[in-house]
């Protein structure tokens, strides 16, 4: 299990939206990193920047499952990650494209991957449910009982090679 660490405004330009980013922009993406977080098990949080219009602190909340962190004031997205990957050891995943973030936190020790290879992976769980859980829009799929065939009693070859070495003696 992985802690990912994502760019979030970086992360919505990748997708396939053409609206600017807002909030519908910003609950697609939650919904998407929801399904991504309950297939893959990851601990998710999605950082977004608040540096021009936000509030003079920094700002947490929990949605879907998801921690969001909204910069303070003044405060780029960019320095928060830096800051909360050093706090973590530099064992994060971070999704981001802008190249000083990615070489920065690469340097401390995490790993990198790019908001459209990430995108393509969120695109592609969409299609895919949680393990155990039925999507509610698919027929039931019932389980195949394969049921093995032969002598139930026969030992194995190992133990059936074993006991003609003891006859032989």
């Amino acid at each position: 299990m992985s802690r990912l660490l994502i760019d979030g405004y970086n992360l919505i330009h990748s997708l396939p939206n053409e609206a600017p980013p807002g909030e519908e922009e910003r609950d697609h993406l939650f919904a998407l990193l929801s399904r991504y977080r309950k297939l893959k098990g990851h601990t998710v949080t999605v950082v977004l920047d608040g540096h021009e219009g936000g509030m003079p602190v920094e700002h947490r909340e929990r949605i879907l499952g998801i921690a969001v962190i909204y910069s303070k004031l003044g405060e780029r997205a960019d320095q928060v990650i830096e800051r909360l990957n050093r706090r973590w050891g530099g064992s994060c995943v971070v999704v981001t494209s802008d190249r000083a973030l990615a070489d920065s936190v690469g340097g401390d020790g995490a790993v990198v991957i790019g908001s459209a290879a990430f995108a393509e992976q969120l695109q592609m769980t969409k299609s895919l449910t949680a393990r155990g859980t039925q999507d509610p829009d698919e027929p039931e799929m019932r389980r195949i009982h394969t049921r093995k065939k032969g002598n139930p009693k026969r030992k194995s070859k190992k133990e059936r090679a074993r006991l003609r070495r003891i006859r032989k003696l």
